[in-house]
């Protein structure tokens, strides 16, 4: 599929001719069926818009049919529950771990998300 922009010509409403001034260029975006978000991260590049993001969560792989997720949502996929008795970071290009709140959304199509990783909170914690 070509995914250059191309130009599209629009008439006018009495059938005259088309001139310059009528061409505007559409971009054409592919969306892909799944991306693997971590090889995106990897390399620090936003993913391609698609279907289905893959996500790993501590060592094992995950599913999501949508581009936003939440802490709570990524945790109970992973079967981290209750998820309140859980934390989840993710851990983003360059090895910084950023904490994720239960109800706070992430896009999995920013640009450097590598993995999630959880843990248990304390007794005395959360």
């Amino acid at each position: 599929m070509d995914t250059s922009s191309s130009p599209i010509r629009h008439g006018h409403a009495d059938g005259g001719p088309v001139n310059d001034a009528c061409i505007e260029t559409v971009e054409v975006i592919e969306i892909v069926e799944i991306v693997e978000i971590e090889i995106y991260g990897r390399d620090n590049r936003p993913p391609p818009p698609a279907k289905s993001y893959k996500v790993k969560i501590d060592h094992a792989h995950y599913v999501f049919h949508q581009r936003r997720v939440t802490g709570r949502e990524l945790l109970v996929k992973a079967g981290k529950t209750p998820p309140e008795h859980y934390e989840i970071e993710k851990r983003v290009h360059g090895g910084k771990y950023i904490p994720v709140a239960l109800d706070e959304h992430v896009d999995l199509g920013e640009p450097g998300i590598e993995v999630f990783e959880t843990f248990p909170l304390d007794e005395t914690e959360g």
